[in-house]
């Protein structure tokens, strides 16, 4: 489970440094797989729970751009049943 709270963790750095147009690809793909739930079937999860439209192109072109918002990710995160935990480091 480590593995898995680390990949959305290091996918949220990645978000927040703005590097993330391939990385995010790979990222919610990877958790997706974990949990055996396709990008159409994510796509109707946040349907479902936001009471607003989202096709899976328009998901799959928001990952592919890297335009998808923090809150995205963190309804994503909680859709899928994961955390996002953030490890700061002393300077």
């Amino acid at each position: 489970m480590k593995i898995i709270i680390y990949c959305l963790t290091h996918f949220v750095k990645l978000l927040y440094n703005g590097n993330m147009i391939v990385e995010a690809i790979d990222q919610i793909k990877s958790l997706l797989a974990i949990r055996g739930v396709t990008v159409k079937k994510l796509a109707e999860m946040i349907t479902e729970s936001t009471g607003k439209i989202c096709t899976p192109s328009a998901l799959s072109n928001k990952l592919r751009r890297g335009t998808i918002t923090y809150n995205e990710v963190i309804r994503i995160s909680e859709l899928l049943g994961f955390k996002i935990r953030y490890d700061f480091e002393p300077y």
